[in-house]
């Protein structure tokens, strides 16, 4: 199954970090298999049961999983997601590349600003764009990882 076929058949896959809990497996073309399990936001993420990440997402909002290549690789990326605990205005985003030597996730930060905000990818110029902000005033920002 090619990347963008598993990235539409587990997009976007949503939990409530408030009552429930989810757990899916990716499995990357070089073998390496992935237990990602998400819980009262918290995060755990298993690789070939061997390197492990544990991540705590501080919000009162809904949690979102998006499985992508950020950084078009050819490897299967994710994100987790949510809205800002604010007016709820803006999706806040943190991005996990796959490294391929070290067979684990690795979290990716914007060229600009502290943190991925309405992310968005651009396949044509193979770069992330997401808005970042100076003194109440939206910027663009291009990262390509």
């Amino acid at each position: 199954m090619n990347i963008k076929a598993l990235a539409t058949l587990i997009l976007c896959m949503t939990y409530s970090h408030i009552s429930q809990a989810y757990e899916t497996i990716i499995s990357q073309r070089d073998g390496s298999l992935s237990s990602l399990t998400i819980n009262s936001g918290k995060i755990s993420l298993v690789t070939n049961n061997t390197s492990s990440m544990e991540l705590d997402i501080e919000s009162e909002k809904e949690l979102h999983l998006e499985i992508s290549d950020y950084n078009f690789d050819g490897f299967i990326d994710f994100s987790v997601w949510h809205m800002d605990d604010g007016m709820g205005t803006y999706m806040e985003y943190r991005v996990f590349i796959y490294n391929r030597s070290r067979k684990s996730f690795e979290e990716a930060h914007p060229a600009c600003g502290d943190e991925f905000i309405n992310l968005k990818t651009d396949t044509k110029k193979k770069r992330l764009t997401s808005t970042w902000f100076t003194e109440n005033t939206p910027n663009i920002c291009h990262t390509k990882l």
